[in-house]
């Protein structure tokens, strides 16, 4: 199976840094010292070796937007590290998931992968296809990588996040003022100021949250958000809406 691209670099790193301090541990003086190296000999023993790596990203809806930046993002990482080459293959929503799956079983998967958190990442993990990123990555660095509770399993840390989301909500003053929420609460500020106001506005006859969920996919995705928020149940969910 191809090493994960955290694998492969951080084996390289190491194997410099062995080196480095076995010259340095052994710096000091023999009896007749050898000749020093020319530029041409350090440079040959320091360059690590060529790295290939392939990234598999979904992300077709804004693909001309996503292109763009992740091809600037790789060169960028390219440039800071030039003796890795990164191969980025766009995916189709139909079949991101299943191809993963299946090339993972054939012993063929690429280093890198993007899917979405939760079960879609978890099921691989229960089928020993991916690598804890504790094992390769400072914990100091984990931290700041915007993990939610699904990202973890077992105390280990599963996948990272690529990039942040923000999600707006808006309301509407007129209805709010029907269902005579108070100031303080307008807009509310907090989930529990969040919570508050939709049990105010469904005791005025009003339905609390509106969306196009007309293709049912938003629904679902909507509803899944929510319950990895301050939700404990599916039931809490339902009351919230």
């Amino acid at each position: 199976m191809r090493k994960r691209m955290i694998l492969k670099v951080f084996l390289i790193v190491f194997a410099l840094m062995l080196a480095f301090t076995m010259v340095y541990a052994k710096g000091g003086k023999d009896e007749e010292e050898a000749p020093a190296a020319t530029s041409e000999e350090k440079a040959k023993e320091k360059a690590p070796e060529p790295v290939e790596l392939v990234f598999w990203w979904w992300g077709e809806q804004e693909a001309e937007g996503l292109t763009g930046w992740l091809d600037e993002t790789v060169a960028l990482f390219e440039k800071e590290y030039p003796h890795i080459t990164v191969e980025t293959v766009l995916q189709a929503t139909d079949n991101v998931i299943s191809d993963f799956a299946t090339a993972s079983a054939a012993g063929t998967p690429p280093d890198l992968q993007y899917l979405w958190n939760g079960i879609y990442h978890q099921e691989n993990v229960w089928l020993g296809y991916l690598e804890p990123l504790n094992d390769w990555i400072p914990e100091d660095e984990l931290k700041h990588m915007f993990a939610s509770d699904l990202s973890f399993y077992q105390g280990k840390q599963w996948r990272a996040g690529w990039y942040l989301i923000p999600m707006i909500w808006i309301y509407n003053k007129k209805l709010f003022k029907e269902a005579g929420i108070p100031a303080n609460l307008t807009p509310p500020k907090t989930w529990d100021d969040f919570i508050e106001v939709c049990e105010m506005l469904k005791d005025a006859g009003i339905t609390p949250i509106g969306a196009g969920f007309k293709d049912g996919f938003w629904g679902e995705w909507y509803t899944g958000h929510s319950l990895v928020q301050n939700e404990d149940s599916v039931t809490d969910t339902t009351k919230l809406v």
